[in-house]
């Protein structure tokens, strides 16, 4: 029915008052996101995204949606930005305008612990909503992560070469 049933918009959106509880953009918790996007396409790293964030004073995802809109997150995520945080923003589609769901499940009923299910039993619905990042910037960020997990596959098989198992 493509309508939109999380709890919560991701960071830089809120839902819609309407039927389908669209996601719509958030005026100022956007350009945040850009900007994230841009950073890890300049090359910096998520760490230190998260670390610019922090010297900046910026709100955490977390933070942001308790003191603007009430909603309350975990605990442990109160605090600060963090890697997970910045990279869970780098990787969600919904910020180029698509509607991603069954992308995570449980063991069972009973048993609430959440896996990522394989990407192809997901379910990608395009051009649901206004992206926030444009599809040349999101490309950007794949070829930059792209890179840097070959360096690091790289360097993996370079040490095994050299027979220092140690280090890897």
């Amino acid at each position: 029915e493509g309508k939109y049933h999380p709890r919560k918009a991701p960071y830089g959106y809120v839902k819609s008052t309407d039927e389908k509880k669209t996601p719509i953009i958030d005026e100022e918790a956007a350009p945040v996101v850009r900007r994230i996007f841009e950073m890890r396409a300049s090359g910096l790293s998520p760490h230190k995204i998260a670390d610019i964030l922090n010297a900046e004073g910026i709100l955490n995802p977390s933070r942001y949606s308790l003191e603007k809109y009430g909603i309350v997150g975990r605990k442990e995520n109160m605090g600060l930005w963090s890697f997970c945080a910045v990279n869970s923003i780098l990787k969600n589609p919904t910020y180029l305008g698509h509607m991603a769901q069954q992308r995570w499940s449980s063991v069972s009923y009973k048993n609430h612990k959440r896996y990522k299910k394989d990407k192809s039993e997901g379910i990608t619905v395009r051009n649901t909503h206004e992206a926030i990042v444009s599809q040349e910037l999101w490309d950007k960020v794949r070829e930059v992560e792209e890179s840097v997990a070959h360096d690091q596959r790289l360097r993996r098989s370079r040490l095994l070469e050299q027979g220092d198992q140690a280090a890897v």
